[in-house]
């Protein structure tokens, strides 16, 4: 017997920060085809760092108080995977780079080499910003099968 697939498309979606205040997540999610949203911080509702948000917020300055404007409560955060161990990596190893493309480069390297093992098996598309979309991680989504779309 085949294996059924759902009978629309599934979506894995690689986003980049909280681009564009999470509007392909919530369009993708409304139409019922978000599978999973990897993305590297989100402040899940109701969650640790919602909680500590609000203090957090009074003194935090540049990137750590862009951090906590990662949320978005209309988004299922149980579909929403995050690797905050990978972004403090990220963000120590910047110093080792000579240019911001390098380490943009390696970024989305590093973020392809995480998701690439998590790829749910119900997604058949993977979507990205095409900073975060690394082509081993695009090479990984074609091996399963599954049709990748760059924005």
């Amino acid at each position: 017997m085949a294996e059924q697939r759902p009978s629309h498309p599934r979506v894995a979606l690689v986003q980049d920060g909280a681009r564009g205040h999470y509007g392909l997540a919530l369009a993708l999610q409304r139409a019922g085809m978000l599978e999973v949203m990897y993305t590297d911080f989100f402040i899940k509702k109701g969650g640790l760092w919602d909680r500590l948000s609000p203090f957090v917020r009074q003194y935090a300055r540049g990137s750590l108080r862009r951090l906590f404007d990662r949320k978005c409560d209309d988004l299922d955060s149980s579909r929403v995977e995050t690797n905050l161990a990978m972004r403090i990596r990220q963000d120590r190893k910047r110093k080792n780079f000579s240019d911001d493309s390098s380490y943009f480069q390696w970024i989305a390297s590093n973020i392809g080499q995480w998701v690439a093992t998590r790829l749910h098996g119900n997604a058949d598309i993977l979507v990205g910003f095409i900073r975060h979309l690394h082509p081993n991680l695009c090479a990984v989504a074609h091996e399963r099968g599954m049709k990748t779309v760059g924005d």
